[in-house]
């Protein structure tokens, strides 16, 4: 009887210590999958650091700008008429000027400009009759990189064909004679420095010209004018942009 009380306690004392033992291991296990399942610090800020998008380098000259990713021009053509040349030419010269404008941006920085060209005068010199026509091709450069819009500088050359003729008069015998007629073809340089506007495709030009007129054939149809075979424009172009 004694020796079964001395292995009940030996076994109840081995429980205990089994007991012991097991829940130090669980709390061992529970600490374990604490510290593994805690995010490291470091790595965090790491990962974030890693996640987050790296700054872009400000776009340098000839580079597209943040509203162009794509290198493409917003506007890259215009359409234009100009008004500024049509009240010009009417009210100093007396002639009828009809100029549309086409503009077309190889970059931001170079483009290309066509100027038709048809007149017709109107003075109030009855002795003459004078009509023609041409056209203006012109380098558009952009100094300040935005394409169409803000400062241009055009050189031009226009080339212009005028028919002209003088009257016909009756003599102090009632004899008719018959006006003379000239042709005038004219090659005039220029240059013209101005600022360009575009609101939501609606664009607008202004700006000045200077030029030199050549008569490269026919007669000097300018000799009698102020300022000679000077040329003086102010340009204010209307149209389209797209």
């Amino acid at each position: 009887m004694q020796g079964l009380k001395m292995n009940l306690k030996f076994f109840l004392a081995c429980l205990c210590v089994m007991l012991m033992a097991s829940t130090s291991v669980a709390q061992e296990v529970q600490t374990d999958d604490a510290v593994q399942s805690e995010p490291d610090a470091g790595s965090e800020s790491a990962t974030e650091a890693d996640e987050e998008p790296l700054p872009r380098p400000p776009a340098g000259f000839g580079e597209p700008s943040d509203e162009n990713e794509d290198g493409a021009l917003e506007y890259s053509g215009a359409i234009l008429f100009n008004v500024g040349g049509l009240l010009w030419y009417s009210i100093f010269y007396r002639t009828l000027v009809l100029e549309p404008e086409f503009q077309y941006a190889f970059s931001e920085y170079v483009g290309i400009d066509i100027m038709p060209r048809f007149q017709y005068f109107f003075g109030t010199r009855t002795d003459v009759r004078q009509m023609g026509g041409g056209g203006a091709l012109g380098l558009r450069i952009m100094p300040m990189g935005t394409g169409l819009e803000g400062l241009f500088i055009v050189p031009r050359v226009l080339l212009n064909y005028l028919d002209g003729k003088l009257r016909d008069t009756q003599d102090d015998n009632g004899v008719t004679v018959t006006g003379d007629e000239y042709k005038t073809t004219i090659i005039a340089p220029n240059a013209e420095v101005g600022y360009s506007w575009i609101w939501g495709g609606l664009i607008m030009n202004v700006g000045g010209l200077v030029g030199y007129n050549i008569v490269a054939s026919g007669d000097d149809v300018f000799e009698d004018r102020v300022l000679g075979h000077w040329r003086l424009q102010i340009n204010a172009s209307l149209g389209y942009a797209f």
